[in-house]
């Protein structure tokens, strides 16, 4: 622990949270720089909480009392870390929960925040959040929120396009890009059939509470000066044509962006959709997640056949 963070009073780590929560609800998405200071302030919430966790044990309880009663942005954006305090008594984290879980429900909160909530209340009624959970190859989801997102997965891909609501087939725009990408990029997305998905990612990730992500994909298309109204640029006929416009575009940036927010855009889909489509319930079944018939499987991509036939 850093000398300086074991000098400050607790009133004052307390006020630096309240700071911070603040600085963290007013990020503009936009700004790549403003994104950079809001990951680095979740590090300073994080070493605030242990601070106040290891120096002043005295104060546990009524700092927990505070972030109970004050406006939610602070529990908002400290909840991750006091869950994974540990001097709070049990019953003072049940009760954390409990005004979590009432958050996760009130409409008056925007959706993003209201999907946080959600997630934290969910994996900690598993037991996932105060300790490290337990994860799959897949890349930092605990096992069981893995297996989520594979039944959202084959789900989405086991229905019929034109009988999605519209939650769904946000979701399922952004599977198609993600299955894209594992296998060829953002090129290979674009210029095949699943690029007529294209002009829907933007609208979907803001949608889903990614508006970084959002600003990264136009960011993308623009300075490759890619109009997705017109996409005779990106037709080719032969492997040669395909390694022409690898050489012509470029979009390390976003993809290096989507794969740093990779499991919590996981996360954030199948919370979407339980959502929306399970009324307001914190915690549903996963079979909700469609209403459509029984999954067929995704399974791997490539180019398309026809792209280079």
């Amino acid at each position: 622990m850093k000398k300086q963070q074991a000098d400050i009073p607790y009133a004052e780590l307390v006020q630096k949270l309240r700071d911070l929560a603040n600085a963290q609800a007013e990020v503009n998405y936009g700004d790549p720089a403003s994104v950079q200071r809001y990951y680095k302030r979740i590090k300073q919430i994080q070493q605030y909480v242990d601070t106040i966790d290891t120096l002043y044990p005295e104060e546990i309880e009524p700092f927990c009392k505070a972030v109970v009663q004050e406006p939610y942005v602070l529990l908002r954006h400290t909840l991750h870390a006091i869950l994974k305090m540990e001097h709070v008594p049990r019953i003072k984290k049940a009760e954390i929960l409990k005004r979590a879980e009432q958050y996760a429900n009130d409409p008056q909160i925007p959706i993003v925040d209201r999907i946080v909530f959600q997630f934290s209340v969910e994996q900690a009624k598993k037991g996932g959040t105060a300790s490290a959970p337990s994860t799959s190859p897949s890349g930092g989801l605990s096992v069981e929120e893995d297996e989520a997102y594979e039944l959202m997965r084959l789900d989405l891909y086991g229905m019929d396009e034109d009988r999605m609501l519209q939650e769904q087939r946000n979701c399922y725009c952004l599977l198609l890009l993600e299955e894209e990408m594992e296998n060829g990029g953002v090129l290979q997305f674009l210029v095949n059939s699943s690029g007529k998905a294209a002009p829907e990612i933007g609208p979907a990730l803001r949608k889903i509470g990614f508006p970084f992500l959002s600003f990264a994909w136009s960011q993308a298309l623009e300075q490759n000066q890619i109009d997705l109204n017109d996409r005779s640029s990106l037709e080719c006929r032969s492997l040669q044509a395909y390694q022409n416009l690898e050489q012509r575009y470029d979009f390390r940036s976003f993809e290096r962006y989507f794969y740093q927010e990779q499991a919590e855009l996981h996360r954030a889909m199948v919370g979407y959709l339980r959502l929306h489509l399970a009324g307001e319930a914190t915690v549903c079944d996963e079979n909700v997640l469609s209403t459509g018939p029984a999954p067929k499987g995704g399974g791997g991509v490539g180019l398309d056949e026809c792209t280079l036939s």
